[in-house]
């Protein structure tokens, strides 16, 4: 759906008293999921009952400023849900709205760890009537089945990801793996990948990779000269350009994402992984 035919949605919904008590928002641009997400949490707390959300009362601008004692924002850092944020909704879900008849809470994470989502999962089975949560999301694939299955899902029309300072940053590593491969500088080579999961957990390996196939997306409809608003960057990388096999590649980390999830050896499956881009594919 468009963004107005998705607030259209929603403005009926809260009219006949039908609004979710969860909803998952992915698709378009981040922009657009925030627009959304504003209308979101006005719909909830507007004071007119002619004219939701008006956008004037004392509640709609409480909640343009992030302020409403009913709404909540929940951005953890990373894009990263962790326990100690769900544990902070529990506390604070199953108490009374302060000064209207619902509350709202809008999540904006890429993932969730383990323990976060199942905690989660607990809020979504029992969820009090006067509470409405939204998760506010670029990719779902990055959740678990359970917690999908038990949202009402919000998809934007088809929209790029935002070409932000995370993504940036995943894009540089990966660049220097490679390089650092093919000039056969496997000292540096494995010194940086030590350094990468270090910092990572799991499921942020999964969202790293998740970066790196539109790092590979990009360079492979660039080849195919694709320009404009299909690609993330007009950044192009002598590197990969050279490639005559980037959708095998492409392939080859979508199959390594995917396997993460079955508890591979983080090290194993990272040095399989680069050790096969940086090798040109045999024809």
């Amino acid at each position: 759906m468009t963004l107005e035919q998705l607030k259209s949605f929603l403005l009926q919904a809260e009219k006949k008293n039908r609004l979710a008590t969860s909803y998952l928002l992915t698709g378009g641009t981040a922009s657009l999921r925030e627009q959304l997400a504003m209308f979101f949490s006005q719909l909830l707390v507007c004071e007119k009952e002619s004219q939701k959300p008006c956008g004037r009362c004392l509640a709609c601008r409480q909640a343009k400023k992030q302020q409403h004692p009913d709404l909540h924002w929940i951005v953890p850092e990373k894009g990263s849900l962790g326990i100690d944020e769900v544990r902070k909704v529990k506390e604070d879900i199953y108490l009374r709205p302060f000064s209207g008849n619902r509350k709202g809470y809008l999540f904006f994470v890429e993932l969730m760890k383990e323990e976060a989502a199942n905690s989660f999962l607990k809020i979504l089975e029992e969820p009090p009537l006067y509470g409405s949560m939204i998760i506010i999301t670029a990719n779902i694939h990055n959740f678990l089945p359970t917690i999908i299955s038990r949202c009402q899902p919000l998809k934007i029309n088809y929209g790029l990801p935002e070409f932000n300072k995370a993504m940036k940053e995943s894009h540089r590593r990966c660049l220097s793996l490679l390089s650092a491969l093919q000039r056969d500088s496997l000292r540096s080579f494995f010194e940086e990948l030590e350094a990468l999961i270090k910092n990572l957990d799991r499921q942020e390996v999964e969202k790293w990779l998740e970066n790196i196939l539109w790092l590979y997306r990009d360079q492979l409809l660039r080849k195919h000269h694709f320009t404009g608003n299909l690609l993330l960057t007009e950044e192009s990388y002598d590197i990969l350009q050279v490639r005559a096999d980037l959708l095998e590649k492409t392939e080859l980390i979508l199959e390594m994402k995917q396997r993460i999830r079955l508890n591979i050896n983080l090290r194993i499956a990272l040095e399989y992984l680069f050790v096969e881009l940086a090798v040109p594919s045999v024809t």
